[in-house]
């Protein structure tokens, strides 16, 4: 097996035990843990680019089918974990609206703006937050 095509398997095994960290990290609720690995991950992109460019240059022969296989594994989990990171920001959004509704309601007071959207600032209910 050529260096080109061990040096692309060893890049794309580290990638994928780091995308395995991150969904593992995600599932977990720890999300400020998995945002450091991004640093890490764009090393690894790049380094899987230099490693990509090398088998371009001389080919990857036999090992072409499995590196295939190996690459289309490293994307899924790549593309399952944005889903999941989608949603959990999806979810964040929606806990913080809903934190907010919530103390508005026990204020008491809701205000309403011109286009029947809910104010829940009291700087927005008084007149008097910045608009663009």
């Amino acid at each position: 097996m050529s260096e080109a095509v061990e040096s692309l398997r060893a890049v794309l095994s580290e990638a994928s035990a780091l995308l395995a960290e991150e969904r593992r990290l995600c599932l977990a609720g720890r999300l400020d843990e998995a945002g450091p690995l991004a640093e890490r991950k764009q090393a690894i992109v790049e380094r899987l680019g230099t490693a990509m460019a090398a088998i371009a240059r001389v080919g990857a022969g036999d090992a072409e089918a499995s590196l295939r296989e190996e690459i289309g594994a490293v994307q899924r989990a790549a593309k399952e974990n944005e889903r999941i990171l989608e949603a959990a920001r999806t979810g964040l959004k929606r806990a913080r609206r809903e934190l907010a509704r919530v103390a508005a309601a026990r204020r008491g007071a809701v205000a309403y703006g011109a286009k029947g959207e809910e104010i829940l600032s009291t700087e927005d209910a008084a007149g008097r937050s910045k608009t663009a």
